[in-house]
């Protein structure tokens, strides 16, 4: 399950960050 764990925080910290990117975005 850890596995699991760690790829789940991984895709939303690159949603969190393609978010970011988006919304700074002029």
């Amino acid at each position: 399950m850890k596995h699991r764990n760690r790829l789940f925080w991984l895709i939303l910290l690159v949603a969190g960050v393609f978010l970011v990117y988006s919304t700074e975005s002029p």
